[in-house]
């Protein structure tokens, strides 16, 4: 979980994005990235930097300088990951009453003491509201 949270936050800035958008199909060097972009080379080095790091890009010699290219399999496993957490169920104890169905919660209520963080109340106040 914890690659997990770090490639998001890998992936949480807009000039990272940006040249992986740019990279995606066509390999480039930081001075191509840089003059598209419109930032200085060290700022574009400094971004491929942390993406080399986390696997979402690869740097290959050609000559003097060096092409970057998208890890696409690196993007895939991170979205397989996002499906993963948008299809998983709720861990046990953090459902809120208020968003159970009628007939769920119908004479069983008392046997409910849960609550969001938005609820945060305790199970005898919230047993009164329901």
């Amino acid at each position: 979980m914890n690659n997990f949270m770090e490639n998001l936050k890998v992936l949480a800035d807009k000039t990272r994005i940006n040249i992986l958008k740019i990279i995606i199909n066509n390999d480039l060097c930081v001075t191509a990235l840089s003059s598209r972009l419109h930032i200085s080379k060290p700022a574009v080095s400094q971004h491929l930097q942390v993406l080399r790091k986390a696997g979402f890009v690869s740097g290959e010699k050609r000559g003097y300088w060096t092409h970057y290219s998208v890890n696409k399999e690196a993007i895939r496993a991170l979205a397989a990951q996002l499906l993963d957490l948008a299809d998983s169920p709720p861990p046990e104890g953090l459902i809120c009453i208020k968003t159970l169905p009628e007939e769920t919660t119908e004479g069983k209520k008392e046997l409910l003491p849960m609550w969001c963080q938005d609820c945060r109340q305790q199970p005898d106040q919230l047993k009164a509201k329901l």
